[in-house]
């Protein structure tokens, strides 16, 4: 038994199409994920049409002290005006806020300049100054130009996350467009040549959007929740939905990490799990959970089935009952710093109570007390299958079980549900193909 349930095979699940029918409080995530995916996208598009327009200078002259304490004007002389250190700003942000003209009249004198910056100070904060350096401020063709890109930028609407031509075309001959380019290229804007010139795109495509919701794992998931009548708590939707703690990881390792937390107390209260309002029988509903065809879903469920336990369970491992963090030193990196010991051969494999464990080569002092299980244990009466995270307590005598690992799968098929954030982490080291060498070797 405990082999048909725990045993993984390498699997193509997300590569199927999608399922037919979403269940419904799968389909309210993703609704709301795309909610607030648009509201990213709008912020992005203001944030960057405000960085631009602030540097136009205020209608009157900043008061005593006004500029340092409340930076009511961003403009060049707005972040000199009654301040007698000198400032520092990019050469291509002094053309376009105007910097030229303004020393051209004397009002801002430049002190030092080298390739890739400018230290200036004004020369007068005389209100009279003020006037006369916002006309021409107005007036400066870098200054208009990069106002009327503001401008191209604004009149954008933004109903998807997509990415939009602007209404604008620069010509690089000219260094008012050619600054414009220097600015925003490859970081903000992308740029395609047409006809009438080259013309900005902005590229509001890339929300930090929740994957994961979006894979068959979660649809598999949500349908062995849906059949049974769970729903996971609004605590935890809303882990789902709002992201907050993307460096630890994505949804899949956030619903991870709280069933370890239950894999962990014997107290096991569901609360922060499920909604338990209407579920006065919800042991009796996870017992009808059926284990999905998909292994990281079944991974979940196999593990949900096995917390209503009565008699005292048995252990491969000493159990923690010190209190500790679910997030330090798990995050999306975790995987990383396994990965880049096995490729440096850094790492050590020990053996506690005649199960085989790895840990990695020291490279961070909060995954210092980390191990990986090599093949199946049993961990406080639950079975897990090999490739999932314990940490060591500070006594160094009994251990927290802490989420399933990237390398509890296929390779290919972990880079799918594990997410963006983690490909990028653990490909930036090297190619991880080792360490899942060694893991699926010892699975079986």
């Amino acid at each position: 038994m405990f082999d048909q349930e725990q045993h993984i095979e390498p699997n193509n699940f997300l590569k199927e199409s999608a399922a037919k029918t979403i269940p419904q409080n799968l389909e309210n995530l993703r609704q709301q994920v795309g909610e607030k995916d648009i509201l990213w996208a709008k912020n992005k598009q203001e944030r960057l049409v405000g960085n631009i327009k602030k540097l136009i200078p205020g209608s009157s002259a900043p008061e005593e002290n006004e500029t340092i304490i409340d930076h009511k004007d961003d403009s060049l002389y707005g972040r000199i005006y009654n301040y007698v250190f000198p400032e520092n700003i990019s050469i291509n942000q002094w053309k376009v806020g105007g910097g030229m003209s303004l020393e051209q009249a004397n009002i801002l004198e430049i002190i030092n300049n080298d390739s890739n910056s400018i230290e200036y100070k004004a020369n007068s904060n005389h209100p009279s100054d003020w006037e006369i350096a916002k006309n021409l401020v107005l007036n400066d063709s870098y200054f208009k130009r990069h106002q009327e890109l503001a401008n191209a930028l604004e009149k954008i609407d933004v109903t998807k996350v997509d990415t939009y031509p602007l209404d604008i075309y620069l010509d690089f001959n000219k260094d008012e467009d050619n600054t414009i380019f220097q600015i925003y290229n490859k970081y903000e804007l992308s740029f395609q040549e047409t006809e009438l010139g080259f013309q900005p795109i902005l590229d509001l495509s890339k929300a930090p959007s929740n994957e994961f919701l979006f894979t068959q794992t979660a649809v598999q998931l949500f349908t062995a929740f849906e059949k049974v009548q769970l729903e996971l708590s609004q605590q935890l939707k809303n882990e789902l939905i709002n992201r907050h703690e993307k460096r630890y990881g994505n949804s899949y390792v956030t619903l991870g990490r709280e069933l370890a937390k239950l894999v962990s107390d014997n107290n096991r209260d569901l609360s922060n799990f499920f909604s338990t309002e209407k579920n006065d029988d919800i042991w009796q509903k996870i017992n009808l959970l059926e284990i999905p065809n998909d292994p990281a879903a079944a991974v979940l469920i196999n593990t949900l089935k096995q917390l209503h336990q009565t008699s005292p369970p048995p252990s491969d491992l000493p159990i923690s009952e010190e209190r500790t963090s679910f997030l330090t030193g798990t995050c999306k990196d975790l995987e990383t710093y396994f990965s880049s010991s096995v490729n440096e051969h850094s790492e050590r494999i020990i053996e506690i109570n005649n199960k085989k464990y790895l840990k990695e080569g020291s490279h961070h002092v909060d995954v210092n007390p980390m191990m990986i299980n090599l093949e199946p244990i049993v961990f406080n009466g639950i079975r897990l299958p090999a490739g999932n995270l314990f940490r060591e307590s500070n006594n160094k005598d009994a251990f927290h079980y802490m989420r399933p690992t990237a390398f509890c799968f296929d390779q290919e098929y972990a880079n799918e549900v594990f997410g963006e954030e983690y490909r990028e982490s653990i490909n930036s080291w090297g190619p991880p193909d080792e360490i899942f060498k060694i893991i699926s070797t010892t699975r079986n």
